[in-house]
């Protein structure tokens, strides 16, 4: 293309602010900003704004909320915009706005599809505990992150890695893939690829429930739970019917000393120590809870929390499913 790409870009997380600020850094005619609209919350319930806003606000970009994409066909349509960009916008784009744009409607998704199309890519990469996930740009299509891929890049989930890390680095991997798929428009190499539907799994939306740790478990299956539902909706338990969130947690070898005089079971408390902190006896494996939160208090270290807490070894956490 001669011209510079006229882009209109749709985002609100966190997440999406990375391909937003190489698209501005690398001189790209964003145009528009579309995100969803301010939310209330804060201790006075104040309007907040989305991290995609602000940023679009500071740089002195057209910003839009709709609060129903289907009337804002008339607003886009006047923009004649080449390209849609979508990343962690919140809202699934209506066929009448998705045929919008000149050239393609793209959207950069967090998994290497078709693997984990739907709402929670990372969170179930994490939960389920593979090695590796990455960021695909596909023209997006009817059916959810089922389109054409462009490109897709993969990455390693390390051991240490959460929800937050984890969404760090595919966030700044999109933008550096977001640049290349720019370059190859304007060079005109840009092809698409087919993706294999029945090599497709979905990624639902979690749900609260989901954060309770189920101590039937194994060990690394009980840590890549609270790893990935980190943020939200938490991993947590209930002792003497109060709810305690887990923040961090490691896979543990215990001492012999601690087991050979009693079987734990699941659930059950194996060690409850000021310096040595919680751990717990999962089915198989024990597992540290790292950091905890009791209800209305501050996140502490296990070896602090345990300071104010009335838990001991040989105490049994409730709440089994």
């Amino acid at each position: 293309m001669d011209k510079p790409i006229k882009i209109v870009y749709f985002g609100t997380s966190e997440f999406a602010l990375e391909p937003l600020k190489v698209l501005c850094e690398s001189g790209s005619e964003v145009i528009a900003v579309v995100t969803r609209a301010d939310s209330k919350g804060g201790r006075f319930l104040g309007l907040i704004q989305s991290p995609v806003k602000k940023f679009a606000l500071s740089k002195g970009l057209t910003t839009l909320e709709f609060k129903n994409l289907d009337e804002a066909e008339s607003q886009l349509e006047e923009l004649a915009a080449d390209l849609y960009v979508v990343c962690s916008y919140g809202i699934f784009l209506p066929e009448n706005i998705i045929n919008l744009p000149n050239l393609y409607s793209l959207n950069i998704h967090p998994s290497v599809l078709p693997l984990y199309r739907g709402a929670a890519p990372i969170n179930w990469a994490l939960i389920n505990g593979d090695n590796y996930t990455g960021v695909t740009i596909q023209k997006i299509s009817k059916k959810m992150d089922a389109g054409d891929i462009a490109l897709s890049n993969e990455i390693v989930i390390e051991k240490s890695d959460n929800v937050q890390s984890l969404s760090d680095k595919l966030s700044v991997l999109s933008g550096k893939m977001i640049l290349e798929i720019i370059n190859s428009i304007t060079e005109g190499t840009l092809a698409f690829r087919p993706q294999d539907d029945e090599a497709a799994t979905f990624a639902r939306a979690l749900e609260k429930e989901d954060g309770l740790i189920n101590w039937n478990k194994q060990a690394t299956d009980v840590h890549n739970l609270i790893r990935g539902v980190s943020g939200w909706p938490g991993a947590y338990f209930f002792y003497h019917k109060k709810r305690i969130k887990v923040h961090e947690s490691l896979v543990v070898e215990v001492d012999e000393e601690l087991t050979k005089n009693k079987e734990y079971k699941p659930a059950e408390v194996v060690l409850a120590d000021k310096r040595q902190g919680l751990v717990i006896k999962c089915k198989e494996g024990f597992i540290r809870l790292v950091s905890l939160q009791a209800e209305g208090k501050k996140v502490l270290d296990d070896t602090v929390f345990l300071v104010g807490s009335t838990i001991e070894s040989g105490d049994k956490l409730e709440e089994i499913l």
